[in-house]
């Protein structure tokens, strides 16, 4: 097999997850620093006729600086992997594994630059990922899931501070009533970039939930007697999603509306559902 001292990974430079990734198989040994390669550089480069340009949007191609064949997307990564860990791209490969792996690829890299917003850059080559609805609907029903699993997570884990059943159910509606509310009115007032405006909600959705985890997890190693430690991790997550909604109201240029709307839709609608659960002691 040839090694990977003979092959160039040909990267996103214009995009920042791309560009971190990347630039780890550097760092941990995996790809040496010729054989990583932006596609900004590409103009200098003899072997640019191996790849299918179009296929590159979509999938990250790993070059054969000997003219040899090009391979794609989760295979590349497999390959670069499988040089220190083999075991890794043997477990992959299986085909149950390999054809979760290839859609989980496919979903992210078509997602990325919602992902991770990066801003529009004049470039040789245009390598932004074409638009895809079913994996931008895949990601956003991801998120919707995921979510979801994490919040009744936290609901169970605070039920414990209040002493009340249902708690996970409760703070489904409670956190998650806003955030329906903001789909919706998206849906059908905005009037432009929706689907993208949802991929946006989608990720600031992920990013609030991965920080309440550290005060759950937190909460259980005390025994739940400081109810400081969920207060605060909602105040840190509902912080950073503001933050991740300015950003990226900024980026895709809408109107500041939005951020307002969305803000107080989240509160309005936690505290309807909190008077609600405290009035009937259910």
């Amino acid at each position: 097999m040839k090694t990977t001292q003979q092959k160039a990974i040909i990267y996103d430079n214009t995009c920042p997850m791309c560009q971190a990734y990347t630039k780890g198989f550097v760092k941990f040994g995996f790809l040496g620093q010729q054989n990583r390669i932006a596609f900004a550089e590409l103009k200098d480069q003899s072997f640019i006729a191996q790849m299918d340009l179009q296929r590159s949007k979509h999938e990250i191609p790993l070059v054969d600086l000997n003219n040899g064949e090009t391979i794609y997307g989760l295979d590349a990564l497999l390959f670069i992997l499988s040089g220190k860990w083999p075991l890794i791209g043997k477990v992959i490969r299986v085909k149950p594994v390999y054809w979760f792996f290839k859609r989980f690829y496919a979903t992210v890299s078509y997602n990325r630059r919602i992902i991770v917003p990066s801003q529009k850059q004049e470039t040789l080559f245009d390598c932004a990922p074409d638009f895809n609805l079913k994996y931008r609907s895949t990601f956003i029903v991801f998120a919707v899931l995921f979510s979801s699993l994490i919040t009744w997570w936290f609901g169970t884990s605070t039920a414990h501070y209040i002493h009340t059943n249902g708690g996970g159910t409760k703070m489904l509606l409670i956190a998650g009533s806003g955030w329906a509310l903001q789909f919706i009115s998206a849906f059908f007032f905005m009037k432009q970039k929706t689907i993208d405006y949802a991929g946006h909600l989608a990720t600031i959705m992920i990013i609030g939930v991965l920080l309440l985890i550290p005060g759950i997890v937190l909460s259980a190693i005390t025994h739940y007697r400081y109810v400081l430690i969920p207060l605060v991790s909602v105040c840190i997550s509902s912080g950073m999603m503001l933050w991740q909604h300015i950003k990226r109201i900024n980026h895709l240029e809408l109107n500041k509306f939005w951020t307002f709307f969305w803000f107080i839709g989240l509160q309005a609608t936690a505290v309807f559902w909190t008077i609600i659960f405290y009035f009937n002691k259910f």
